[in-house]
């Protein structure tokens, strides 16, 4: 919201929040809203001249929106029916050993149930 007003008396004010300036009396001026109140409602010493209410739409403003450039969706890698076979310590799958080679530390132990 921004306002017109004519101050009545010189005060000092800021537009900004940052920078304080002087508003002079007799002079007409633009100023925000809070601004405004400071001015017109709590100290009297502008007078309201005129207001402008900025309208916001509650819609969203889906009008020239377009998707391009917008990034794609990753496509995800397909999965396998079975799973890939590791490869153990040795450096062979397991479908590339043989039935006597050990698979585990457990063979090299004697009496091994699974080795009977």
């Amino acid at each position: 919201m921004t306002a017109k007003i004519k101050m009545t008396k010189t005060a000092r004010g800021s537009l900004d929040g940052v920078q304080v300036q002087r508003f002079e009396s007799g002079q007409v001026y633009d100023v925000n809203a809070a601004l405004k109140k400071a001015f017109v409602d709590d100290l009297h010493v502008a007078e309201l001249i005129s207001e402008t209410v900025e309208q916001k739409s509650l819609q969203p403003d889906y009008e020239n929106k377009s998707l391009e450039g917008a990034p794609k969706k990753a496509e995800r890698p397909k999965r396998d029916s079975k799973p890939k076979e590791e490869k153990p310590e040795t450096g062979k799958l397991d479908s590339e050993r043989s039935d006597d080679e050990p698979r585990s530390v457990l063979d090299y132990i004697e009496g091994d149930p699974r080795r009977d």
